[in-house]
C-alpha cells in the first residue's frame, strides 16, 4: 500500500502492486482496512494525480471482487466519497482517468446495496447534471449494467445505453475525418503540459482505457460476456471504424488513436458455449473494421510504426494478455518453460493459424503484418 503514496514509485511498481494487491483480497476475509486505506487515499492531497490513477483502478477492483464482504459502514463511507468526487467533477479539476475509475467504482459499489433498486437511481443520477459528461456518464452506466447483480431488471437501462453510447460515438469518437460532431482541435488528449489534467479526446480512448481496466480480466468481465460484447456491438452499430476505413486518407491523429484503441482492448477466446474457441461475433467485427484501418493506411504512417506494431500485437494475441498473463517466473533468466520468449517470425506465423483471423485478417494483411513487426529502421 505504501507503494501507492510513494512519490520514487513507478507506475510500473504500482501495477505489480495492483495485481499482488488482488491476489491478497482473494483469500482475505476482511478487507474494510484496505478500502479504508484506498479511499482515504483518493480523498487526500497524499498523492498526485497520476498516483491516484492506480489507487482509484484498485479500489474498483477490490470492490468488484470483494464487495459482499465490506461493512455497511465503510460502504457508505466509500460511496459518500466517491459521490462527493462526482459532485465535484463538473468543476473540471479531476484527471477524466480518475473519473472514469471512480465512477466505475461507484457502479460497482451499488451491486451490493441493501436496496437493489439503488442502481436504478445511480444509472440517471447524473443525467442533468453531467449532461454530455463522457468521462462520468459512460462508466456509471455501463458498470450498472456489467456490475454482475441481475437482481433487477436492467433492459430498460440497457436500451438507453446502447442508443446514448452509439450516439456519442457517432458524434465525437475522436476521429476528426469522420465524428458528427468532431472535438475542437487542441482539446483532450494529446501533447499536453506537465501540469495539465489529463483528458480523453473523444470516446474511443475512453472506452479503450476502460474495458482495458475492467473488461481485460476475469474477475470482472470474462470473454464473450454480454458487458464486453454489448460495448462492442454499440461500436460496430456506430460504423464509426468502418467510416473510417472509407475516408481516401486520415490524419496522424486519428491513424495513432485507432491503433491506440487496438492496442488496449481485451482480445481473447471464449471459453464455454457454442462460440467457444472463437473470439465472439461483435469483438470479431470490430477487429475486421479495425485491421482494415491499418491496412489501407500504414504505409501513410510509417512515423507511427511503434503504435501499429503494439495494435497488431495485441489483436494477434502476442502480448501476454497486456501483460497481465506473466507471473515473475516468466521473467528468471535461464527459465526455459517461461512465457517469456524472444519474438521470431515463426511464432508470428504459429500465431496467424489460429482460426478466428481466417474472417478477421486478409492474406494479405498477414504478410503485412510480418513486415510491419518485423520492420527495421
Amino acid at each position: 500500500m505504501k507503494a501507492f503514496g510513494d512519490s520514487q514509485s513507478s507506475l510500473q511498481v504500482r501495477k505489480i502492486v495492483i495485481e499482488c494487491l488482488l491476489l491478497l483480497v482473494k483469500d482475505t476475509p476482511r478487507v474494510d482496512p484496505i478500502v479504508k486505506e484506498l479511499t482515504s487515499l483518493i480523498d487526500s492531497d497524499k498523492i498526485n494525480g497520476e498516483q491516484k490513477m492506480e489507487v482509484s483502478e484498485m479500489l474498483a477492483l477490490i470492490i468488484r471482487t470483494k464487495g459482499k464482504s465490506i461493512q455497511q459502514a465503510m460502504q457508505l463511507a466509500c460511496y459518500n466519497t466517491l459521490m462527493g468526487i462526482m459532485n465535484e467533477s463538473d468543476k473540471g479539476g479531476i484527471n477524466d482517468k480518475i473519473l472514469v475509475n471512480c465512477a466505475t467504482a461507484l457502479a460497482y459499489l451499488s451491486a451490493y446495496s441493501q436496496d437493489p433498486k439503488q442502481m436504478e437511481g445511480l444509472y440517471g443520477a447524473f443525467d442533468e447534471s453531467a449532461d454530455g459528461f463522457d468521462a462520468l456518464l459512460i462508466p456509471i452506466k455501463l458498470g450498472i449494467i456489467m456490475n454482475g447483480n441481475d437482481t433487477v431488471d436492467k433492459q430498460a437501462m440497457i436500451t438507453n445505453c446502447e442508443e446514448y453510447l452509439v450516439d456519442r460515438i457517432v458524434d465525437v469518437a475522436g476521429f476528426i475525418e469522420v465524428d458528427d460532431d468532431p472535438a475542437p482541435v487542441g482539446e483532450g488528449e494529446g501533447e499536453e503540459d506537465e501540469d495539465e489534467i489529463f483528458k480523453f479526446k473523444g470516446i474511443m480512448p475512453l472506452l479503450a482505457h476502460l474495458v482495458n481496466t475492467f473488461g481485460r480480466r476475469n474477475l470482472c468481465q470474462v470473454a464473450g460476456s454480454p458487458g464486453l460484447t454489448f460495448i462492442f456491438e454499440c461500436i460496430n452499430k456506430s460504423k464509426i471504424i468502418s467510416k473510417l476505413a472509407a475516408e481516401d486518407e486520415i490524419c496522424a491523429d486519428s491513424y495513432k488513436m485507432l491503433n491506440e484503441f487496438l492496442a488496449l482492448i481485451p482480445v481473447k477466446t471464449i471459453a464455454a458455449g457454442p462460440q467457444a474457441g472463437t473470439f465472439g461475433n461483435a469483438l470479431s467485427q470490430t477487429i475486421k473494421d479495425g485491421l482494415t484501418c491499418i491496412q489501407k493506411f500504414y504505409l501513410n504512417h510509417k512515423a507511427l510504426y511503434p503504435e501499429t506494431c503494439a495494435a497488431l500485437k495485441n489483436l494477434i494475441m502476442l502480448n501476454y494478455d497486456n501483460y497481465l498473463d506473466v507471473v515473475e517466473e516468466d521473467y528468471l533468466a535461464g527459465k526455459t518453460d517461461g512465457k517469456i520468449k524472444p519474438f521470431t517470425k515463426q511464432i508470428l506465423k504459429d500465431a496467424l493459424t489460429n482460426q478466428n483471423f481466417n474472417n478477421t485478417m486478409t492474406e494479405n494483411m498477414k504478410l503485412y503484418a510480418n513486415d510491419i513487426l518485423f520492420h527495421k529502421k
